[in-house]
């Protein structure tokens, strides 16, 4: 990631902020390496000397378009009406990705809004699990207050000490 950013190759991203986190779990960084057996998240693969990376070939971009849709799939279909409406990094790289509709239906994870503390409002249906409160409030402010709250489909990020499962 630092390397293309260096040579002024944009690669997307939802979870890599630098410094402070490099999960690779959204997967909106992946490229394609020359003789490896499936694409890579750019923000956690290590350039090596005669590597030959390709960061946006049909095959990139298609996953690319492919992730992003199932993110959306499972987000409130809200951004008219959004705080963040055009001020939304999902919003841009959706729209740089050229997608319009979602091709994807599946169950939508229903959570209330999360208002019990002054310092802090979430709404947990707009998380796309990309661990950047979680490493910010750990990392940056040392404070731990934030991690991943249950598994699988159900998981996204929260608070450590929650009441009743959402």
């Amino acid at each position: 990631m630092k390397a293309a950013q260096q040579l002024g190759i944009k690669i997307p991203t939802l979870c890599f902020l630098e410094g402070v986190n490099a999960p690779g779990g959204c997967r909106m960084c992946v490229v394609e390496v020359k003789e490896a057996r499936n694409l890579v998240p750019a923000c956690v693969t290590a350039v090596n000397e005669g590597m030959e990376i390709r960061t946006n070939s049909p095959v990139v971009i298609e996953a690319r378009r492919t992730l992003m849709e199932l993110l959306l799939a499972n987000h409130p279909n809200e951004c008219l009406t959004c705080v963040r409406n055009r001020n939304c990094e999902l919003q841009t790289l959706a729209q740089e990705l050229g997608i319009r509709e979602i091709t994807y239906r599946g169950e939508v994870r229903e959570y209330p809004k999360d208002t019990s503390a002054p310092a802090l409002m979430r709404d947990p249906r707009k998380c796309v699990i990309c661990h950047r409160c979680i490493s910010v409030c750990s990392n940056i402010q040392s404070v731990f207050a934030l991690t991943d709250q249950f598994r699988g489909f159900k998981t996204l990020g929260g608070p450590c000490l929650r009441g009743k499962a959402g």
